[in-house]
């Protein structure tokens, strides 16, 4: 069976409870109820019960509301059984209300860690249901600390903002953070902050989410960019947007002077432009030259500041090192401390495997041929700056959407997508950085695969992903790389450790769309085995090792001292 036929399998069967439910909810639904996932989370650290608060419609008839608990399991898929059923009157001081809404909170309990899929059903006097909705709620592991320096996430808080994208900063914000992030890649755009020649003005909206990131000890990675043709609109004529001339680069390097002027303490890693290739259109002389000047007027100001090439550029997003090879052939090796790639790898590829790439330097556009073609172009001599040093690797954007434009885009995938391109980045040590594009989706529409890219949606509710991203944040932390137990064409099973006590086992299948029995023999002893989202049990092996039923999605087995 193919590849894509085995994971229509595989999607059809995670994803079925969800389109059933759904296609009881629009069927039942007549006025509409909201659940809010911002004042109340959908997303809570720890399990127990929790508070969620439902919005009904002033019109709607109903006198109860009848609330269904589902698991998921471990394929990522919604259990058709419910866990709990649970039946709540409707206050009497709630029916009676004059407002066009009405506010109902209701606890639920969420009995451990992990996704949950609840149903919420509003019932009338004869327990008839009048209107119904759906969201996902999940408990993860609690944080207080920021996660592993490896793992960051795209956001758009600098985009034009409406009221409610001012009020959501805090709460996108505080996910981010119990996600088990460590950094955010937004942009504070040129023609956003100068609308005028010469007369810097900064929304409301840029203060707060850098300044509040940095508050909770998130690093902002903002990346200076675009033309200004709003306020330069002569100057800009013909250039694609891009500063070309002399006179156009250094008004840019003004503009990125005023930002590390007045962010400089929150923001110490810029980058350079957003995927030259698309925006702009550049000549590669001409991004050089653009490039060559911000560093300076950075490092002016910043010296200890982390200035990043290439934007992403080069063709697939430059993974083949070809945008970094001719920014360096044009003199600008030393006027960046890391280059940036993104290579975004189309399902149903997978990071293990990615994608062949015709007429590439690598062949396959892959985490692991990636990184092992890039670790030699940065170890070559020929690409050392004067100082010594070697340049740095980032993936400032990587993604996978959840849109049923195509079925192998399912949020299963998205989930085993992202959780194995950390642990392969991890594995071969090349990429320093791994931007997930990106948090919250961008939209509702379920046809717009921009809509979709998030690990939670607009309505702030966890995909599996989420989920995922916490569980294995939480379980891996910085442990580096130690040993491939199992690497090939069926199993990957990598153990990372910060010595012989402090191991974590991490276990996958790379082709199979549903498990593989594989025999591993790692030090004897007690271990907590884990699975993606955080369900646990405790194993004891022994001089013979273990059988351990591997699945797409990883799974853990953690050494207990």
């Amino acid at each position: 069976m193919t590849t894509v036929s085995l994971l229509r399998r595989f999607l059809l069967a995670s994803l079925g409870a969800t389109t059933l439910l759904s296609a009881i909810v629009a069927a039942a639904e007549a006025p509409r109820l909201t659940a809010t996932g911002r004042e109340y989370p959908l997303i809570s650290p720890g399990a127990g019960e929790k508070d969620l608060r439902l919005t009904l419609p002033a019109t709607l008839r109903a006198t109860t509301i009848r609330t269904e608990v589902r698991a998921y399991d471990v394929s990522a898929g919604i259990a058709p059984k419910p866990l709990s059923t649970t039946t709540t009157p409707i206050p009497v001081a709630t029916l009676s209300t004059t407002a066009d809404t009405r506010d109902l909170t209701l606890k639920v309990d969420l009995p451990r860690l992990g996704l949950y899929d609840i149903t919420f059903t509003a019932l009338d006097t004869a327990d008839e249901p009048v209107a119904a909705i759906n969201v996902s709620c999940a408990a993860v592991p609690p944080r207080t600390e920021v996660g592993p320096a490896d793992f960051a996430t795209a956001t758009h808080f600098g985009h034009t903002p409406t009221a409610d994208d001012l009020e959501s900063v805090p709460a996108t914000l505080a996910l981010i953070k119990l996600a088990g992030f460590s950094r955010i890649r937004d942009e504070v755009s040129w023609d956003t902050v100068e609308r005028t020649p010469g007369a810097f003005v900064f929304g409301p909206h840029h203060d707060a989410y850098i300044r509040q990131a940095a508050d909770l000890g998130l690093s902002p990675l903002i990346v200076l960019d675009f033309g200004n043709a709003r306020a330069y609109p002569e100057a800009f004529k013909g250039t694609k947007g891009f500063p070309e001339t002399a006179e156009t680069r250094a008004l840019f390097v003004r503009y990125a002077t005023e930002l590390v002027k007045r962010y400089g303490k929150q923001v110490r890693h810029w980058e350079v432009w957003n995927e030259p290739q698309a925006w702009g259109k550049p000549t590669n002389e001409h991004y050089t030259l653009l490039l060559k000047e911000v560093y300076a007027a950075i490092k002016k100001l910043d010296p200890l500041a982390t200035v990043i090439g290439c934007g992403g550029g080069g063709a697939g997003g430059g993974p083949g090192g070809d945008y970094a090879a001719a920014v360096i052939s044009h003199g600008g090796l030393d006027s960046m401390d890391a280059f940036s790639i993104h290579p975004y790898m189309t399902p149903p590829g997978t990071p293990d495997n990615g994608y062949g790439a015709w007429n590439s330097p690598i062949g396959r556009v892959s985490i692991p041929s990636v990184s092992q073609h890039l670790r030699r172009f940065i170890d070559n001599p020929k690409n050392l700056r004067s100082d010594g040093k070697k340049l740095g690797l980032w993936v400032t954007e990587y993604g996978a959407f959840t849109s049923p434009v195509s079925f192998v885009q399912g949020e299963p995938f998205q989930a085993l997508f992202l959780t194995r391109a950390y642990l392969l980045a991890r594995r071969h040590g090349t990429m320093d950085v791994l931007v997930w594009y990106d948090f919250r989706d961008d939209g509702t529409n379920p046809q717009n695969p921009e809509h979709n890219f998030g690990i939670i949606r607009k309505d702030y509710s966890p995909k599996p992903a989420y989920v995922a991203t916490a569980t294995l944040t939480h379980t891996l932390g910085d442990r580096p790389w130690k040993r491939a137990i199992m690497e090939n064409a069926t199993c990957a099973i990598h153990e990372y450790s910060n010595g012989d006590d402090d191991s974590v086992i991490a276990g996958w299948c790379v082709q199979s769309l549903y498990h593989e029995l594989v025999n591993i023999r790692p030090k004897p002893g007690r271990y907590l085995l884990r699975d993606w989202q955080g369900g646990e049990q405790t194993i004891e092996i022994g001089e013979k090792g273990y059988l351990w039923k591997v699945r797409p999605l990883p799974q853990y087995l953690i050494l207990q001292k």
